[in-house]
């Protein structure tokens, strides 16, 4: 039940903020989570909002929108503005212009890909720079964190068993004045790091990782006792996909299986670290498929090694080679389901990659580039930087 107090506040203010004109959002707490999918919420592009929450409304829901304008100006979700989903009363978000549109000059940067005549990446083994491992979920993450630990044996900083994107390699590597180059608050990024940091990752072919994090995931003990997630437990993984009210979204999310991590545009609040920050790039890379494919290339081909789940030997004789290794290092088994699961139809891989064109994409042109650097590096063939697929559409 509502307070008189904190109700009639909210009256005066709704009075007060729609008398000059500012656009209105009622929204609670489970909406909230449910629409954003983080801790913070962004709204429309249409000047200044102000949003209207109270402690007992979080529990209730998006009230509902009635005008065509209005359900426009919720559909342009995560442009400018923020509220954290604590804020009791009333938060007032900022007119776009003062978030969402810094760094935009320097988009065009980050849409170029990289030159045909590209070099073959630097050996590990040939400078002091830490490693940063960009765990993804589900991908092996926790098998290539031991590995790593067993290998490294101190000759190298090694910052890992943890998730977090490239914004937060970022923002870690800036504190050191005397390491990072003047050009490392740019919007792209492209470079900045590139040079003083050796990033690595693993990736998965994003099907088989969202059935693996869905079957995963349901067995986890907060999924169990969330409220938000209690009809995916009793789901089959296609109801799971045919559903769209599903409330729980990270088996099908475009960029969880590479992209996201490797462009820096997770939000702050969630559980993959970043730099904490909201800037004009993270919102156009969520909302532009090219541009986030483009970056996230880019990173890739700088990295001086990632892995492929699925082309593991190779990848780790690459491995072998950028460390310097007189043998190919084993890459153990951790973090198994327990359980097993029914066979994937068909028709459920297919679904999941109608979900993740993004990350189908980065995922193919992984392939080819770990094939160059394999023909180079172990068969002794002249570097060839690979042709990129057909980009996904923006």
């Amino acid at each position: 039940m509502v307070k008189p107090q904190r109700f009639c506040f909210c009256l005066v203010a709704l009075f007060f903020v729609t008398s000059i004109g500012l656009n209105v959002y009622l929204i609670s707490g489970d909406g909230f989570r449910n629409h954003a999918a983080s801790t913070s919420l962004h709204i429309g592009d249409h000047g200044p909002v102000v949003v209207l929450a109270s402690a007992e409304s979080v529990k209730e829901g998006i009230k509902s929108i009635d005008t065509s304008e209005q359900k426009k100006n919720l559909r342009a979700v995560d442009k400018a503005g923020s509220m954290h989903p604590k804020t009791k009363t009333v938060a007032v978000a900022a007119p776009v212009g003062e978030t969402s549109t810094e760094g935009t000059e320097e988009f065009t940067e980050c849409l170029a890909p990289a030159p045909a005549n590209a070099t073959p990446p630097r050996l590990m083994s040939s400078t002091t720079n830490p490693i940063y491992f960009l765990h993804i979920g589900k991908a092996g993450g926790t098998s290539v964190d031991s590995m790593f630990s067993k290998l490294n044996a101190k000759k190298k900083k090694y910052v890992g068993h943890k998730h977090f994107d490239y914004s937060y390699i970022q923002m870690k590597e800036s504190r050191n004045a005397k390491k990072t180059s003047s050009n490392s608050t740019s919007a792209c990024g492209y470079g900045e790091i590139a040079d003083i940091v050796d990033v690595v990752t693993f990736l998965r072919d994003p099907v088989d990782r969202g059935i693996s994090q869905f079957y995963f995931g349901r067995g986890l003990r907060w999924m169990k006792r969330s409220k938000c997630c209690q009809k995916v437990l009793g789901q089959t993984l296609e109801e799971y996909l045919e559903d769209d009210n599903r409330n729980w979204t990270q088996p099908i999310k475009d960029g969880e299986s590479g992209t996201s991590f490797l462009t820096g545009r997770f939000r702050g609040g969630g559980w993959v670290a970043t730099d904490g920050k909201e800037t004009g790039l993270k919102s156009h890379l969520r909302h532009n498929k090219t541009a986030s494919a483009l970056l996230a290339a880019r990173r890739l081909e700088s990295t001086p090694w990632f892995g492929l789940m699925e082309d593991k030997e190779r990848s780790l004789k690459l491995l072998a080679v950028s460390l310097g290794l007189n043998r190919t290092p084993d890459l153990p088994k951790a973090n198994k389901g327990k359980q097993g699961h029914p066979p994937v139809t068909d028709k459920e891989r297919q679904l999941i990659k109608q979900h993740v064109p993004g990350d189908m994409w980065l995922y193919e042109y992984a392939k080819r580039l770990l094939d160059s650097r394999y023909r180079h590096f172990v068969e002794g063939e002249p570097y060839e930087s690979p042709e990129m697929p057909a980009l996904p559409e923006p």
